[in-house]
């Protein structure tokens, strides 16, 4: 008998992928907040919105009185904490000495058009009042900028050891604005705070001299920071902008890049003594390189025709410039001719991504206009907004085309926001994200108090509403609410106790909007039993629309029985996040293997026969997947006639999966037998006839060794074969 000996060890691998069920999306369009909301949280009248980089921020100006710390009737910035449910009063008169606040007042001016940082802690503005602690006694505006926590230690808007708040104002520029000019409402008069509150930039208004006429300069004032990060000017200077071949009668509008190095600005080209058209150029302030924006690819400016000189508004050409934190991606409105409705158009200055901005220096740029409808035609378009990332576009359009929905050429002025990417991927198919139909901007162009503004990743859009008056006029913003999906369930049929198997979920984004996901987690009745991987992609991860991301979940049961849980992916932003389902059977832990119930049958052979061949199959009969590390053939009769010459158990081996032994017997002549020593007599024995040897039995025996149990083992003994008329009866 010849015995087959398979040793092997439990595999501690995956089991089989989880079976597949639908995960409808837990998504909403999006939520309109009103920001002008007084301390009682009732919404009031405000304008001149701007947003932190991550949306939670947003300052604004309003002329009644939110704040209950102060009594004021004059007009004052305020920033609403969309997290916290918070208005501050920023704008508050001090009383000081030295650096301490011993007393707060109502400022004695107005105070208006404020700019945030990305962080939210500074906000510039202007302010005519006398009593913002900036060392200032005209009533003349200021440019100045309030510290919301100069002690520096990441908490915003404490109050002082002496009850009042604890803020820093600092003095950055003065403009000298045109007599009886209001302001409100005008880009233009906006100063720009750089995002990483290294600079701001501002505009100046020179008063006509004698038979000349008014104009403005742009001026940009350094910020130094301390240790505890408290700003103080570096130093101011005036931005003198020229355009080979035009006469720059003045330049205006400025917007500066995150680090405050690039600057854009709207420059007004004269075509003669009493003719001209507005342009927008790139100003690089470390180097001085200047370039012209709004140009072709043949880098010829935009025909537009002249329009008066001694017209402020309408200008044709390009104005209303915003620029992306690299200042790669600049915006601005275009209009060709006087009267002609404008067209927001966007200039990607970087098109081989060397960080090198264009045109000129040997860089390429990329003009598009991006106020079109949802077909992809032009609709007029204006007041330009744009992300940190240049990839979602703010406008504002009157053509109801240009958010999806049929009507008259000319409507309502409402806010359009624009994901480029998914417009380029998608073609003239792309689809605007729509603020709904009840959100506005005020039908007169100008009067809304600035364009709207988006936060750094565009998840986030703050804007000034219509109304029939200034009073009915409120600060909007609108979160736009993540549309994830996941593209299915977790299920796994078997797994046994101490081994454990993996799946991937996949999450699609499927609404508008940048979607940034926290914390990815699984709970539940038996949590434990599951765990999300470290190469799963969705933590911390980014989603715009289509964008997918995964999670791998393994099953590591601690029990035998059916084990759920869900795997809970939160939101950075709005929403509540996104549950998913899992569940796994869980099998007792069973170390088994078996063979063919009928071991291979050789027949009967005649000594020296040729070698035959007979499979031998193995079977996981347990609970638990083996490796067969070895296998060979022992025990009595002749186990040297049997050879394994093919084993495909050399592979992990699942549950229920056979694999396959080719036993090949050569049959061989007996060994001659041993002739007895001399020394030795041999033995006495009663006369009998001779007996042939017992044949060999092959049979099988597989186990699994594991810290957990005795190995695994089963034996099958084939049956002799018929003894031949020639030869010894061979097995």
């Amino acid at each position: 008998m010849a015995v087959v000996v398979l040793t092997g060890v439990l595999t501690l691998s995956a089991r089989s992928a989880p079976r597949v069920a639908a995960v409808e999306p837990s998504a909403a369009p999006g939520v309109v907040e009103t920001m002008s909301r007084d301390v009682t949280g009732a919404a009031r009248s405000g304008g001149d919105a701007s947003v932190s980089a991550d949306g939670r921020y947003v300052a604004f100006t309003s002329s009644e009185e939110l704040d209950s710390d102060i009594s004021t009737l004059r007009r004052n910035v305020y920033v609403r904490d969309r997290l916290a449910g918070e208005t501050f009063l920023i704008s508050r008169g001090q009383i000081v000495a030295g650096d301490r606040v011993f007393g707060e007042q109502s400022a004695d001016g107005d105070s208006y058009a404020p700019s945030i940082s990305a962080d939210g802690r500074y906000v510039a503005f202007i302010t005519t009042a006398t009593n913002l602690h900036t060392g200032d006694t005209d009533r003349s505006p200021d440019v100045i900028i309030c510290d919301r926590n100069p002690r520096g230690d990441g908490v915003f808007d404490q109050r002082a050891p002496t009850g009042f708040m604890d803020y820093r104002f600092v003095y950055a520029g003065k403009p000298t604005m045109v007599k009886g000019e209001r302001i409100t409402g005008n880009r233009e008069a906006v100063p720009s705070l750089a995002a990483q509150g290294t600079a701001v930039a501002w505009q100046n208004v020179v008063p006509a001299a004698s038979g000349g006429r008014e104009h403005s300069e742009v001026f940009v004032t350094r910020l130094a920071k301390d240790q505890r990060g408290r700003v103080n000017p570096a130093g101011v200077h005036r931005v003198r902008v020229r355009v080979p071949g035009q006469r720059v009668v003045e330049a205006s509008s400025p917007a500066l890049s995150a680090d405050g190095r690039d600057l854009v600005a709207t420059v007004v080209l004269a075509s003669s003594p009493t003719t001209g058209v507005s342009g927008v150029v790139g100003i690089d302030l470390a180097t001085g390189r200047q370039s012209r924006l709004d140009v072709d690819e043949h880098h010829a400016p935009f025909k537009s025709r002249p329009g008066a000189l001694d017209t402020r508004a309408g200008m044709p050409g390009a104005g209303e410039p915003v620029v992306s934190g690299s200042g790669r991606v600049v915006a601005f409105s275009f209009t060709p001719s006087p009267g002609a409705p404008s067209q927001v158009v966007l200039v990607d200055r970087d098109l081989d991504g060397n960080t090198v901005l264009g045109p000129g220096a040997g860089e390429e740029t990329q003009s598009q206009v991006v106020s079109r409808d949802t077909d992809g035609s032009v609709v007029d378009g204006t007041r330009p907004g744009l992300s940190a990332d240049g990839r979602y576009v703010a406008f504002v359009s009157t053509d109801p085309r240009a958010y999806g929905v049929e009507g008259p050429a000319r409507g309502e002025a409402r806010v359009v926001v624009r994901d480029r990417h998914a417009d380029a991927e998608r073609g003239r198919g792309a689809r605007a994200g729509q603020l709904g139909q009840a959100v506005a901007v005020d039908q007169a162009v100008g009067t809304a108090g600035g364009a709207p503004v988006l936060s750094a990743d565009g998840a986030v859009v703050a804007f000034t509403s219509a109304g029939r008056s200034a009073g009915d006029r409120r600060v909007l913003a609108h979160a736009f609410l993540p549309g994830l999906r996941a593209s299915s369930g977790m299920r796994w049929e078997d797994t046994a106790v101490t081994q454990h198997s993996e799946g991937v979920l996949t999450l699609e984004h499927t609404g508008f909007g940048p979607l940034s996901i926290g914390a990815v987690r699984v709970g539940g009745v038996h949590g434990d039993d599951f765990q999300v991987l470290p190469s799963s992609t969705c933590r911390k991860a980014v989603l715009h629309r289509g964008d997918t991301c995964r999670v791998a979940v393994r099953f590591a049961p601690e029990a035998p029985g059916v084990r759920s849980a869900a795997v809970r992916v939160s939101f950075r932003g709005p929403g509540t996040g996104l549950t998913v389902p899992v569940r796994g059977l869980a099998l007792a832990e069973v170390r088994s293997v078996s063979v063919d119930d009928e071991a291979p049958d050789f027949g009967a052979r005649g000594v020296g026969g040729a070698a035959l061949e007979r499979p031998l199959t193995v079977t996981n009969s347990g609970t638990v997947p083996l490796t067969v590390s070895s296998a060979k053939i022992n025990g009595p009769g002749h186990p040297d006639d049997y050879r394994i010459t093919d084993n495909t158990c050399t592979t992990p081996l699942p549950p229920t999966h056979t694999c396959t032994l080719t036993l090949t017997h050569t049959p061989k002549p007996p060994a001659p037998a041993t002739p007895p020593s001399p020394s030795t007599p041999p033995p006495r024995t009663s006369p009998s006839p001779s007996t042939p040897p017992a044949p060999a039995e092959p049979s099988a025996s597989t186990r699994a060794p594991s810290a957990s149990g005795p190995p695994a083992s089963t034996t099958r003994a084939p049956p002799a074969p018929s003894p031949s008329p020639t030869a010894a009866p061979i097995p």
